[in-house]
């Protein structure tokens, strides 16, 4: 009734991604399910082998999922994917954030509310934020992800998080 991935391994000299999942067909419908691990002893150079160059420099952690999706594997799309994300990460630094990034973070200064309207958080964050520590649990339904639990830990700001946002 479908396919079976019993393991599929990826191995970087700096990061590891382990994952197992199916696709089934039943009843006449595709339903797809994914669990994956990814550890990086260095998320910058990961993520620039994924494509994405200067965004993020050392930081080592692990990022552990399981999603599922009705229909086929290729048929992944932000608003029909449910299911938990934990995210782990220590020791590391955004070099850039882009305005959409910035939103995220939602730091308000009274004093500075005007420039913050605007998104420019320079004066916090500089060229970058370092991180200490980035923890959190994600709940992933069908376009919305939910947290209750985000926190992250840098040198010039403490943050926590909770609540929804559209991936949409």
């Amino acid at each position: 009734d479908g396919w079976s991935i019993e393991r599929f391994n990826l191995t970087r000299p700096e990061m590891q991604f382990t994952s197992s999942g199916y696709w089934r067909y039943q009843t006449g419908k595709h339903a797809s399910n994914v669990e994956f691990k990814l550890r990086s002893s260095n998320f910058g150079q990961t993520a620039l082998a994924l494509g994405v160059p200067e965004q993020l420099e050392g930081g080592e952690g692990e990022i552990r999922a399981s999603l599922s999706w009705p229909g086929a594997p290729v048929a992944a799309r932000a608003t029909n994917v449910s299911g938990h994300l934990h995210v782990s990460a220590r020791n590391g630094r955004f070099l850039q954030l882009k305005q959409g990034a910035a939103r995220l973070f939602g730091i308000l200064d009274l004093s500075s509310i005007g420039r913050y309207l605007l998104l420019d958080f320079s004066p916090i964050f500089g060229a970058g934020f370092a991180y200490e520590k980035i923890q959190g649990d994600f709940d992933l339904d069908r376009g919305d992800a939910t947290t209750r639990d985000l926190t992250v830990k840098g040198t010039s700001a403490r943050i926590g998080l909770n609540g929804r946002v559209g991936l949409a």
